[in-house]
């Protein structure tokens, strides 16, 4: 399965998270329609029954051959999920990386900052997504307001235009949910006119600016939801209604890093801070360079990628766009629980999370996102329908017309599933990884598609004839006993 030598194709069937889908996700929907009686929603039962699909090649794949020496390979197909799917969303992070570095974001200096919420806004953000967008709103125009201060004390000037990308993250470092915003605001602002684009940078702002941002968005965010009902006179939330009640169930306990379901239900997977909202005249507190706490909402803003480190900016933009799992820090103990290793210790000693497969199953379910709902924002100069957007960023005419002029050369121009604007799979993986897919591993000649395989007396029949396994690896069936006890 490689196609050459510098690149080793996935197997899948092998690994902890197969291993732990296949063998508990009937008995998971099981419980969730006895506890309910929809069971989980149709697009999460979706993301794990295609994640089961992904790249196992019982379930169709491409014929790649070399016409040089007439070796033929086969890649299977992808899910193309945005949820948890290791592969798809490494994916999606390197094309939505190179997209904003080569096509929108301008060669100008930009400043991340990166905005935090409490535990109960956490949840209803997630469960709310127009909630989510009111909070992403006024996070937003605070932002730009004192950006629009700070260039108007120093140059003078009212009508400089900035913009900015969000980049929503749904997962904590613990698997857990949270909900929290990347925003990468272009520090300073465009003067823009019939010749051309002028570029005026912002002064950098000091701790004290910092501190009545987040004292501006959390006072404004509560306000808000006080407006709404969410919150009472005691700060704690009013009965707030959910479409599905179990799944809702599922991501407050995700949110607060406990258990919903099981045995272990309301256990701790890890301690948890006590929640509150504070006052909104609350004194905020310094945590780091550039980066303040108050009210449980923290404001961090030292990271700045200037104009030319155009590649710090593409590894910023896969930092935050980075799958929600690693799969070589989740290991299989002796005891048939699995750990999950934190990228760093936390202050109080903690280096792994420990979960049952059924937990990890749950833990996975709160973090795929809904259908329709955007995960990548524009704002400003940079929104999709701003006057003068194309003249800081490219147009959609401009990336089309460049991406057709790379498919000319690419030898997967003949793939009737790639549209002409998107960077082919081969591409991406020669501009990430500096491996050519496209090159045969025998002869060093060209490789080329000559089409899919989706009928499955072909798939079983090619599959044999290279030696493959023509049977897709096996889903195990509810298990009834533990359904009976609860798990």
């Amino acid at each position: 399965m490689e196609l050459n030598a510098a690149y080793r194709g996935r197997k899948p069937g092998t690994g902890v998270l197969y291993r732990v889908i296949s063998e508990n996700l009937e008995t998971f929907i099981a419980r969730s329609r006895m506890a309910d009686h929809r069971g989980i929603p149709e697009y999460v039962e979706q993301e794990f029954r295609s994640y089961l699909e992904c790249g196992v090649p019982a379930y169709g794949f491409i014929r790649v051959k070399c016409f040089d020496c007439g070796k033929e390979k086969i890649v299977p197909f992808s899910c193309k999920k945005r949820g948890f799917c290791p592969c798809c969303c490494g994916k999606r992070m390197n094309e939505t990386a190179i997209h904003l570095t080569d096509n929108m974001i301008p060669r100008v200096p930009v400043r991340q900052f990166v905005v935090t919420f409490p535990l109960p806004l956490r949840f209803w953000m997630a469960a709310n997504s127009k909630l989510q967008s009111k909070v992403l709103e006024i996070a937003i125009r605070v932002i730009k307001g004192e950006y629009g201060k700070r260039l108007k004390n120093k140059y003078g000037k009212n009508d400089l235009k900035t913009g900015a990308v969000t980049l929503i993250q749904r997962s904590g470092s613990a698997l857990n949910l949270n909900i929290h915003f990347h925003v990468l605001f272009i520090d300073g602002g465009f003067e823009v006119s019939e010749r051309g684009r002028v570029f005026y940078r912002a002064p950098s702002p000091d701790d004290e600016d910092i501190k009545d941002l987040l004292k501006k968005i959390s006072g404004r965010v509560i306000r808000y939801l006080r407006k709404k009902g969410y919150l009472g006179e005691s700060g704690y939330p009013e009965d707030i209604q959910y479409e599905n009640p179990w799944l809702a169930k599922i991501m407050a306990a995700s949110v607060k890093n406990v258990i919903a379901m099981g045995l272990r239900a309301s256990k701790h997977v890890r301690r948890l801070i006590a929640p509150g909202w504070g006052y909104e005249d609350e004194y905020p507190q310094k945590k780091g360079k550039l980066c303040f706490q108050v009210n449980f909402f923290s404001l961090h803003a030292a990271t700045v990628i200037k104009s030319h480190e155009r590649k710090g900016l593409e590894n910023l933009c896969r930092y935050v766009l980075r799958p929600p799992v690693a799969q070589e820090r989740l290991k299989l103990r002796n005891d048939g629980t699995i750990s999950y290793k934190m990228k760093k210790a936390w202050n109080d000693g903690t280096t792994h999370m420990i979960f049952s497969p059924m937990e990890l199953v749950e833990k996975l379910v709160a973090l795929v996102p809904p259908p329709r709902i955007h995960t990548v924002r524009f704002h400003g100069i940079l929104a999709p329908h701003a006057k003068n957007r194309s003249k800081v960023a490219k147009s959609r005419k401009d990336i089309k017309e460049e991406a057709e002029k790379n498919m000319k050369k690419d030898s997967q121009s003949g793939n009737p599933e790639v549209k002409k604007y998107k960077m082919t799979w081969a591409r991406m993986l020669k501009r990430v990884f500096n491996v050519d897919v496209e090159v045969c591993s025998c002869c060093g000649g060209k490789t080329k598609i000559i089409g899919p395989v989706l009928e499955k007396s072909a798939i079983r029949k090619i599959l044999i004839h290279i030696g493959a396994d023509p049977d897709p690896p096996e889903i195990s069936p509810p298990r009834y006993e533990q359904l009976a006890c609860g798990f």
